[in-house]
C-alpha cells in the first residue's frame, strides 16, 4: 500500500506518493510512468520521480491548488464550476485512454482532484502505482458534489444529479451531459431573446396606438377650437 504525504517549502508545495521499488518496477506500472514522464497530459498534474533508499516517491507540484474537498466543502458551489469540473474528469479519461493509462490509475476523489482558482482550471492525479477502483473513486466524488451543490441554482442541481446517474450506471460520456446541458442554455437564451423581441414589439405597437389616439385628439380639438372662433365672428 503507498503512503501518501505534503511536502512543503517557502515556495513549492507537492504532493508525494511513494511507495516500495519494487511495486514502482513493475511492467504496468513502469511504462505508465514513462508516458507520464515524457508527455505533458492535459488535465493531469505533472509528474516528478525520485527513487531514495528502496522506495520511489511520485512528486506532483500543486502549488496554487486544492484538492476540491478541501476548496468546496464549506462553500457552495454553482453550474459554472461544475461544468468545468466535469469537463476536467472527461477529458483526463480521454487522455488516459490515448496514453493507454489504467483507468484505476487515475485517481478521481474529492482528495486527489486539484482545483486551481486563479486559472479555474481541474488538475487529475495519475498514479501507476494505485489499485484504487475508479467507479470508487467517481462515486465519491458524485456524492462529494451532490452536498456542495447551489440547490438554489437549477443548472448546477441538473449537472449534478445527471453526473451522479452517469457515474452510478458507469457511463463515463460526460460530453453528452455537458452538450444537453449546454443546448437547453442555448435554447433558454433564445427563448428569452423572442420573448424580449415580441415583449418590445408590443411595447411599440402600443406607443403607435397611444400616438395615433393623441393625434386624433389634438386634431379634433383643432377643429372644435375653429369651428368656435368661426361662431364668436359670426355673432359680432
Amino acid at each position: 500500500m503507498y503512503r501518501e504525504s505534503i511536502d512543503r517549502s517557502a515556495k513549492e508545495t507537492y504532493l508525494i506518493i511513494e511507495d516500495d521499488a519494487d511495486a514502482a518496477t513493475e511492467t504496468g506500472p513502469a511504462f505508465e510512468t514513462q508516458m507520464l514522464l515524457e508527455n505533458r497530459m492535459d488535465p493531469f498534474l505533472p509528474l516528478l520521480v525520485q527513487h531514495v533508499d528502496h522506495t520511489v516517491r511520485y512528486r506532483y507540484p500543486v502549488t496554487g491548488k486544492t484538492n476540491v474537498k478541501q476548496m468546496f466543502e464549506k462553500r457552495e458551489i454553482g453550474a459554472d464550476i461544475l461544468r468545468t469540473l466535469i469537463d476536467g474528469i472527461h477529458r483526463g479519461l480521454l487522455c488516459a485512454e490515448e496514453y493507454m493509462l489504467q483507468e484505476g490509475h487515475i485517481l478521481v476523489d474529492p482528495t486527489h482532484v486539484y482545483w486551481d482558482s486563479a486559472n479555474e482550471a481541474v488538475f487529475l492525479c495519475p498514479c501507476p502505482i494505485s489499485n484504487a477502483a475508479l467507479k470508487e473513486g467517481m462515486q465519491e466524488l458524485a456524492e462529494f458534489l451532490i452536498t456542495v451543490t447551489d440547490h438554489g441554482d437549477h443548472a448546477a442541481i441538473d449537472l449534478t444529479y445527471g453526473f451522479f446517474r452517469m457515474v452510478c450506471a458507469g457511463d463515463y460520456r460526460f460530453d453528452l451531459l455537458l452538450h444537453a446541458k449546454e443546448k437547453e442554455t442555448e435554447e433558454e437564451i433564445i427563448s428569452r431573446e423572442d420573448n424580449q423581441t415580441k415583449t418590445e414589439r408590443t411595447v411599440a405597437k402600443r406607443k403607435n396606438n397611444a400616438s395615433g389616439v393623441l393625434g386624433f385628439a389634438a386634431a379634433f380639438a383643432i377643429v372644435i377650437c375653429f369651428t368656435l372662433c368661426l361662431l364668436l365672428l359670426k355673432f359680432r
